[in-house]
């Protein structure tokens, strides 16, 4: 590989692992912040679990791989971590087809809630094998030109071997878990079983299907990468790591539609109240006419914050010697206006 392409590459991995990082951290802050929304139980702590051992897997792998080689217990430790944080990617995606499979095996029981028995699976049994790796071939963690796991005595195995008998594993699960819940839907549509307890199963089936090739095979790629140090398989990997954090963010927040109106309601909320800083401060008494309930409230259009297509009128009546009109607002959640009835001239402007 020349200078010019190594220059190359190593700018698109730092853009492209730069991309994934916020992408993880924007993903892990949706999940903190709409987890009542997300509603996945047992699988939000999974996820959350798998996405930020990817997510320190990448900083380290983005800061250390190449930049800690000239000292070598550093690059050792480089090495050692990469090794640990890529096994507890596997090992969380694993723990996730097996629940799923659970879950639907158990007809969408939402009784296991104690998510922290996974936690010795997910981030232990990845321990148990870097530290016998560890105390076996210490010397052959890192060379002088990565900080990875050396071929010399067939050391990579300790990470390959897992990663693929998981894969094969999980693969197996997956589908299983997709031929049932295609039985239950299908009963479902004939009216003996209810078709949205599996909606939350086959969404994160779904993603799973996804990364669990994307993850596999970027690193199978990269193995050969770094053994053959071929420019193809090097750019293979560069762009394959890169996608990672962006499929994440796309396969489990930009896809959730109750999560999209939710972020999009927050939103609107924050710009309703902005506006209402300047807005005037004069109340009138009015009443819902859906309700027939007295409510005081603002001049300006009111917002529930809920989703609701149907229109809800605030009025009031004034008077003035012989006149009379009644002002008010007309509104849902998408929308308001003004209207006005004026009893004196007997006309009135009502919105469309």
């Amino acid at each position: 590989m020349s200078e010019t392409e190594a220059m190359a590459l190593s700018g698109v991995t730092y853009l492209g692992c730069g991309i994934s990082i916020i992408c993880i951290l924007l993903t892990l802050l949706c999940m903190v912040v709409f987890r009542e929304t997300l509603n996945k139980g047992v699988l939000l702590y999974i996820h959350f679990n798998l996405f930020l051992a990817l997510l320190l897997a990448l900083i380290i792998f983005v800061f250390g791989i190449e930049t800690a080689t000239h000292i070598k217990w550093l690059c050792a430790t480089v090495a050692a971590l990469l090794h640990y944080l890529f096994l507890c990617v596997f090992c969380w995606m694993l723990a996730e087809g097996i629940l799923l499979y659970v879950l639907v095996v158990r007809a969408f029981t939402t009784n296991f809630k104690k998510w922290y028995y996974l936690l010795p699976f997910g981030w232990g049994t990845p321990l148990f094998i870097v530290a016998i790796s560890l105390g076996l071939r210490y010397e052959y963690y890192g060379n002088n030109n990565y900080c990875w796991l050396s071929h010399d005595k067939g050391l990579v195995w300790s990470f390959v071997g897992p990663m693929l008998a998981i894969i094969l594993v999980n693969s197996v699960i997956l589908v299983l878990t997709m031929v049932s819940i295609a039985r239950v839907r299908s009963k479902a549509s004939k009216g003996t079983g209810s078709k949205n307890h599996t909606d939350i199963i086959l969404t994160s089936a779904k993603s799973a299907i996804v990364l669990l090739p994307l993850l596999g095979i970027t690193w199978i790629i990269g193995v050969f990468a770094v053994e053959q140090n071929t420019t193809v398989f090097a750019w293979i990997f560069t762009i394959l790591n890169s996608l990672q954090g962006l499929m994440i963010f796309v396969l489990h927040i930009l896809r959730n539609r109750k999560l999209r109106s939710k972020m999009g309601r927050r939103c609107g909320l924050i710009v309703q109240s902005e506006k209402s800083n300047y807005s005037s401060s004069t109340e009138y008494t009015s009443t819902d006419k859906r309700e027939g309930a007295p409510v005081s409230m603002p001049s300006g259009c009111p917002s529930n914050g809920d989703i609701s297509p149907s229109w809800k009128s605030h009025s009031g009546i004034q008077m003035n010697g012989s006149s009379a009109s009644i002002q008010g607002t007309i509104s849902n959640d998408y929308e308001c206006q003004n209207f006005t009835v004026d009893f004196s001239k007997s006309s009135s402007s009502v919105p469309d």
